[in-house]
């Protein structure tokens, strides 16, 4: 199956070991001339019960239909060996065009990518794969989720996989995503030749378990630092003023403060006391209003 796949919907394989009483099944020659169709092997069984796709005929939209033998294998026969997905693949291609994979079945360590590769190569759309390689070197995660920008660069590289090598294609993937996941995979595997060594699903699980580790720590200290805001905890600084200084500064502040607010005071009420006096105010010290003469007229009227 395409390695290119995203693991989060992937089914768990089953825990089956070959032995000498439990051998293998064996492989199925399909140019062998002495069936029409390859038979299925009986040692696969499927997991799920799902309607098998349609033998493919040339002109059918090929990437299509193998993404649909892709989404069969996926839930029908997980962990098959890539042996038998072979045989089970050549049985639903037409007996004429089942000369394309003969080389690719003969060779002992075949396996099913491949063979799908094989497929994409001889009756795929080489424009939708130019395109999908340009979208796949230039695709950023930004500000996607990873498991979003895992599942876009994953339906790209089912494509693009056919004229990129492999060892580029998950460079292209780790260099592309944020850069707080990118340090801590390089941090757990130091050397080049580490990572090149971890297949496509080690890579993609190992990344998955590191993008909760990372976002699980933001997660905690973003609501740490709201319950320290919530409790009245030192986080603003205009609420922290004062904190650090001496006695003698706090009292100093505090006589600034009460002589501000006691001409502040005064101010307001200049002019309110209870004796007789000339104008509008009540007292002998009132003020003139501003339209009065004795501010704005003659200044000789003001010593009559």
């Amino acid at each position: 199956m395409s390695r290119y796949r995203d693991p989060e919907t992937e089914p768990n394989a089953p825990d089956e070991d070959y032995s000498e009483d439990n051998p293998p099944p064996a492989f199925t020659d399909p140019n062998d001339g002495q069936a029409t169709a390859a038979l299925i092997p009986a040692a696969i069984v499927p997991k799920v019960k799902m309607n098998p796709p349609k033998e493919y005929k040339v002109g059918q939209d090929a990437e299509i239909w193998i993404e649909t033998v892709d989404r069969y294998f996926q839930f029908t026969y997980p962990g098959a060996p890539d042996k038998d997905l072979i045989t089970v693949f050549l049985t639903f291609i037409q007996n004429n065009d089942r000369h394309y994979f003969h080389v690719v079945a003969k060779t002992p360590d075949a396996t099913y990518e491949d063979v799908r590769n094989t497929f994409l190569r001889q009756f795929g759309n080489p424009h939708k794969r130019s395109v999908a390689k340009k979208h796949l070197m230039a695709l950023q995660q930004g500000n996607q989720t990873f498991a979003d920008y895992l599942r876009t660069f994953t339906s790209l590289a089912s494509l693009a996989s056919v004229d990129l090598d492999d060892v580029l294609i998950k460079d292209r993937f780790i260099s592309n995503m944020e850069s707080d996941l990118r340090k801590q995979f390089h941090l757990r595997f130091l050397t080049e030749d580490e990572r090149n060594n971890l297949s496509w699903a080690q890579t993609t699980q190992i990344l998955l378990d590191l993008n909760y580790v990372v976002h699980s720590k933001q997660a905690e200290t973003l609501h740490y630092r709201g319950q320290k805001e919530q409790s009245g905890g030192p986080v603003r600084k205009d609420k922290d003023k004062g904190r650090g200084n001496t006695p003698y500064d706090i009292s100093n502040q505090n006589r600034g403060n009460q002589n501000q607010n006691a001409n502040q005071n005064f101010q307001r009420n200049k002019g309110k006391g209870k004796g007789k006096g000339k104008g509008k105010g009540k007292g002998k010290g009132s003020a003139s209003s501003p339209s009065s003469g004795k501010w704005r007229g003659d200044p000789g009227s003001f010593f009559s």
